[in-house]
């Protein structure tokens, strides 16, 4: 496959990630031919500055008066992918990636040579047209989000995977597109069931039009990226407390000979945990160290918002709706239709059973309600 256009939303209203801006946007235009940001007007305006001094870079502000769509999100994303089809025409580029800036932001600083690995698997794809590519995360990569996105994600993840017949992460909000398919896209997705984010659309429409879809992992790339926009305050969390890890030592201890008996002497290796300091420049260089000191300062919060469970199991809701209306199109045999169907109605039910069952217990805030809370997750809310 030839270089193609990446195409990305930003919302960054403090520009956290400014800094790292100029590197991402360095790495980015080595292995793409240009980079379209459409950015929220709240936008940090030094990161407006930063992106419009560069060639090759195009940005424009979203508005959504441009057009139709019934969800502000889907249109940001709408207008991102018709930028970058504008952008590929004019360069004679078949193909448009879409992938969030922040996640681009923090892979192109942390891990660098996952965009070498993405490079090399494309290479393989010489179609220029009815193209469609799933970029996956791997698990490691997947579980390191936090747990309201986890357990909802896995759900559609796993009927989406069924009903395309090969491993889909509708959730890592990253797809290779080729520009036919973005043309469809831009016509049938506003006038399809609304959706806050649109990617399950997109992948339901290559499916319609019989496009070629395929599906590739990718480490790193799409790791969790919130930790890197609060690096600042996750430094200063270890600082005011003093936070520690826990890592495993080995200890062999040697056992003599026994005097009477004559049995030889002998070593028993054993485990010992030990508390270690985490200082800033772990954190300044180990990502999943971060990953794993924000889980426990900062994004602790997270797991226990109302707000967040509120929100992932409606987006849950609408990825599942979404699939389950268009069923039709995908011109299965209709025994193996119904059955599709009848999992994601048993699953929409079974996810608003949970959705109460731990807003019931959020609202509850004592030590014992948060131990059957962290109980009732491991038990999937069976």
């Amino acid at each position: 496959m030839q270089k193609s256009v990446l195409a990305s939303t930003l919302h960054d209203p403090q520009g956290r990630l400014l800094n790292d801006l100029p590197n991402a946007i360095k790495l980015v235009l080595h292995y793409y031919d240009a980079w379209v940001v459409s950015y929220t007007p709240v936008t940090n305006r030094r990161m407006k500055d930063v992106l419009l001094n560069h060639r090759n870079v195009f940005t424009k502000p979203l508005r959504m008066k441009d057009l139709q769509a019934k969800e502000e999100i889907e249109f940001n994303h709408l207008r991102a992918l018709e930028i970058a089809r504008d952008v590929a025409v004019e360069k004679h580029i078949s193909h448009v990636q879409y992938t969030d800036a922040d996640r681009i932001i923090m892979a192109a600083n942390r891990f660098p040579e996952s965009f070498e690995l993405l490079n090399q698997k494309l290479k393989k794809y010489t179609r220029k047209y009815n193209l469609y590519i799933n970029l996956r995360r791997t698990a490691d990569d997947f579980f390191m989000h936090q747990l309201p996105l986890v357990q909802t994600e896995k759900v559609f993840n796993s009927l989406y995977s069924e009903a395309f017949d090969m491993p889909i992460d509708i959730g890592s909000t990253a797809h290779v597109i080729s520009l036919d398919v973005i043309d469809e896209v831009l016509a049938m997705s506003p006038y399809m069931q609304p959706v806050s984010f649109p990617h399950p659309k997109w992948l339901i429409i290559a499916r319609i039009m019989d496009a070629h879809i395929y599906s590739e992992e990718i480490p790193h790339l799409l790791t969790f990226e919130t930790p890197e926009q609060y690096r600042g305050e996750i430094i200063d969390n270890i600082v005011d407390k003093n936070l520690h890890r826990t890592i495993e030592k080995k200890l062999n201890i040697a056992i003599p000979a026994h005097p009477q008996t004559g049995q030889k002497a002998s070593t028993v290796q054993f485990n010992e945990e030990q508390k270690s300091p985490i200082t800033r420049g772990e954190l300044e260089h180990d990502y999943f160290l971060l990953q794993q000191t924000y889980e426990s300062t900062i994004g602790r919060f997270t797991n226990v918002s109302s707000r967040e469970w509120r929100l992932r199991y409606h987006t849950l809701n609408q990825y599942l709706s979404v699939l389950q209306e268009s069923l039709h199109r995908f011109n299965y045999e209709k025994t193996y239709e119904n059955i599709l169907e009848r999992k994601i109605c048993a699953a929409i039910d079974q996810a608003k059973k949970q959705r109460d069952q731990i807003l019931y217990l959020l609202r509850r805030k004592t030590q014992t309600v948060e131990l059957t809370f962290s109980e009732k997750l491991q038990e999937g809310f069976g």
